[in-house]
């Protein structure tokens, strides 16, 4: 899983299995639409399909799936551990859990690159077959994966076009095509699905929103970036660019109603995620936990009734008002603007937490410590105590009388009497 990290961003982001927006803009206690400038639109629709994107296709289910796998491992491997004192982070080796590094190692490939590259030229676009990841998930297995290398600017090591391209390139084009935004030109990741189109099917350039269909459709599959390779495969076969809209979008349609049977058990698996990720036992977490079952059931329903829904803003009068249907729709997620300040319901910034205890447990934070710092600093949370919740957060299971957030998630799993470090 990507680390997740509130640190300081350019206009905007969205942090994936968290349903949360950070926005630079200042909201001053009004999350006002009409309020917006042109451009704080556009970068508010781009995270807001990413959200949708999260809470109604398959990549999001397994995603968050995975998270809620990870965390029962964890917490697994801390109540079996017989140490005088456990050292942190947890090394998957040391885990018991079969298939656990496998599966992460999967996940992460499906993901593929993310960093913002500008490029000059492409070299060229290769189908190669990963050794070194194929060993590691499969093992002994006659089984490789395929990845779709983008050579670009003479250099060595590729940009590998994973499902972050898909995402992201989506979401590019509806902000830029339907709201206005700047070009980009030749920037990775969000030029990606582009430039695979000019490589591939040079047609489909003409017809943005068809892009972005093809798009909506492969994050229905779990290796969204070879599901949208397949489909520009059948594409170009098929001469869609030649073909009418309504003959387009029937063609998609039925592709996307052929992926369903697998999407429901993605999704009923997401829903058990839920129940681990944010316990409605533990202190604080009953309101989260019901904000994200209406999330997820919220687009699941949407998905199944109106199939392209996201796409589907390109055959609206006016976009923007199709967005504010969505928003009053379907459940909205929760908002950081730049003052740091938190918008949604009651209790929402637990929103945060289960990230936060995965990095701590996961990742070397000896020096940084937790995540959500400044966030519980904004927060008024009483226990916040900087050298404790930097150096030993576990620390914070001390103080009963103002528990922290952090400090639930041990308890709850009945960890918390156990002494923690740091490894070396």
């Amino acid at each position: 899983m990507r680390e997740f990290n509130l640190k300081e961003i350019v206009e905007g982001a969205y942090y994936p299995g968290v349903y949360t927006i950070k926005l630079r803009k200042k909201l001053h206690n009004n999350m006002a639409y009409e309020e917006f400038n042109e451009e704080e639109w556009q970068t508010f629709i781009h995270e807001y399909v990413h959200y949708l994107q999260d809470i109604s296709t398959e990549r999001g289910y397994v995603y968050f799936s995975h998270k809620a796998q990870l965390l029962n491992m964890c917490f697994y491997a801390l109540q079996n551990n017989k140490d005088e004192c456990v050292p942190l982070p947890i090394q998957f080796e040391d885990v018991k859990v079969k298939n656990a590094l496998e599966k992460d190692t999967q996940l992460d490939f499906y993901e593929g690159d993310y960093a913002l590259k500008t490029i000059h030229h492409i070299d060229k676009m290769e189908l190669e077959k990963d050794e070194v990841i194929s060993e590691i998930i499969f093992e002994d297995k006659k089984m490789e994966l395929d990845v779709y290398n983008i050579y670009y600017d003479d250099k060595k090591v590729p940009y590998h076009f994973g499902n972050i391209c898909i995402a992201e390139s989506m979401a590019y084009l509806v902000e830029k095509c339907l709201f206005g935004a700047t070009k980009r030109e030749r920037q990775l990741p969000y030029n990606a699905c582009e430039l695979v189109c000019e490589n591939k099917y040079n047609e489909l350039l003409e017809h943005p929103e068809r892009i972005v269909q093809l798009c909506e459709i492969a994050l229905m599959y779990e290796d969204s970036a070879k599901m949208f390779r397949n489909l520009l495969e059948i594409c170009k076969a098929k001469k869609v660019a030649q073909m009418d809209t309504n003959d387009f979008n029937k063609f998609c349609v039925w592709i996307m109603k052929a992926q369903f049977s697998f999407f429901e058990k993605t999704y009923n698996e997401a829903k058990k995620g839920i129940d681990i990720v944010f316990p409605s036992q533990f202190s604080g977490m009953a309101i989260v936990n019901a904000k994200l079952h209406a999330s997820i059931e919220g687009g699941h329903n949407y998905r199944k009734v109106e199939n392209m829904f996201i796409s589907d803003a390109f055959f609206s009068d006016d976009p923007k008002e199709y967005f504010k249907g969505l928003i009053w729709k379907i459940e909205f997620p929760m908002i950081i603007d730049g003052q740091g300040d938190l918008y949604g319901s009651d209790e929402i910034q637990n929103l945060l937490v289960a990230d936060a205890v995965l990095d701590i447990l996961l990742r070397d934070y000896k020096k940084s410590g937790c995540k959500l710092q400044e966030c519980c600093k904004k927060c008024g949370i009483k226990s916040y105590d900087k050298d404790i919740c930097t150096h030993k957060p576990w620390e914070q299971c001390n103080n009963k009388e103002h528990l922290c957030p952090v400090a639930t998630y041990f308890i709850g799993y009945g960890v918390e009497n156990k002494k923690y470090r740091w490894r070396e």
